[in-house]
């Protein structure tokens, strides 16, 4: 049995606390660092993982995770790119501009794309974590 695991068995929260923490600082999840999430939805998956794969390319000071499959959602096709990095802002910008730069490719190809700063946080401060 892993040490995590060990440690939630016997509800030793303070402990899985600390070691969670440190684990994400090693990774460099947040609160070390910030994610930025994009996400790319249209009726076929290649153009979507295509888009990400190009978006990729262009994005540069973050550690890039994916481009990663999803669960289809209302029909639509998804995936997504995640950048760990201590500088959101600067990397949102750098995907909102290769989006806009691409925006008539992917309107020809019903892609719709959200660009979204350290998800889960803004969904923890809005009550829906």
């Amino acid at each position: 049995m892993r040490a995590r695991s060990r440690t939630s068995a016997r509800h030793d929260v303070g402990r899985f606390l600390t070691e969670e923490l440190d684990r994400r600082k090693v990774l460099g999840y947040p609160p070390y660092a910030h994610l930025v999430r994009i996400v790319v939805s249209g009726p076929e998956i290649e153009p979507v993982v295509r888009a990400l794969e190009e978006l990729k390319a262009g994005i540069t000071g973050a550690e890039l995770l994916g481009p990663a499959a999803l669960l289809r959602l209302r029909g639509k096709h998804r995936a997504q790119l995640v950048a760990k990095t201590e500088h959101p802002r600067r990397i949102a910008s750098q995907a909102a501009r290769l989006l806009s730069a691409a925006a008539p490719a992917m309107r020809k190809a019903k892609l719709t794309a959200v660009v979204d700063v350290d998800p889960q946080a803004s969904k923890a401060m809005s009550g829906h974590g």
